[in-house]
């Protein structure tokens, strides 16, 4: 499996870290649902049981978010993705908005971009 990781990971264009990352929780994610967006790689979990089928249907996929050389959200429904690299995550009943390093930016910049 390491070996399938190394080629998509050249083929993709990924950083060090999103391979190990990979590499090291090949299990958890559901890599044939891989996507990059700028230099964010979004990561979708694989959902094993029943109640996390049930909760992908009813609230989406859950995600990881891995940048360049860090996490940026872990194991999280409803992210939506925005032009230039921008993408929003609930938490709660607040929506934070950042950009493609994991920075938080103000929502007026990101709906600002997203015409």
């Amino acid at each position: 499996m390491n070996a399938d990781i190394e080629k998509l990971a050249n083929a993709m264009g990924l950083s060090q870290y999103q391979t190990n990352v990979l590499k090291s929780n090949s299990a958890a994610y559901d890599i044939a649902r891989l996507v990059k967006r700028g230099s964010v790689l979004c990561a979708p979990r694989n959902s094993h049981s029943i109640f996390n089928f049930l909760c992908r249907v009813f609230s989406g996929r859950a995600v990881d978010l891995i940048g360049k050389n860090k996490m940026l959200v872990c194991n999280q429904r409803g992210v939506k993705f925005f032009a230039h690299g921008f993408y929003s995550v609930p938490v709660g009943p607040y929506k934070y908005y950042a950009n493609e390093n994991g920075d938080v930016v103000a929502r007026n910049s990101v709906v600002g971009r997203r015409k």
